[in-house]
């Protein structure tokens, strides 16, 4: 399981999807850069999206670091690679 920080457009995390068959978290900390730009690159590029928590497609995190550690933790998500790229915008 990969874990992209930051992720906006995603774009190391679908290559991670594509490229090495990884099961991607997507992390922003704007949900709405989530539903509108990370999600819908993900799926213009051929990768499956998870229809829940349960499934095995990109799964997408919203919140700052603190929160998705809380998250991860609260989950028992567990992540063998974390992929951060212009991770901290202002």
């Amino acid at each position: 399981r990969v874990l992209e920080l930051g992720a906006g457009h995603g774009l190391p995390g679908i290559i991670a999807g594509l490229q090495h068959s990884a099961r991607v978290d997507f992390h922003d900390r704007a949900a709405n850069v989530l539903r509108s730009i990370t999600a819908v690159n993900a799926a213009a590029n051929g990768l499956a999206l998870a229809a829940d928590e349960s499934s095995q497609g990109a799964r997408f995190l919203a919140g700052d670091w603190r929160q998705v550690c809380e998250m991860a933790k609260a989950k028992s998500l567990q992540y063998d690679v974390v992929l951060a790229a212009e991770a901290i915008y202002r």
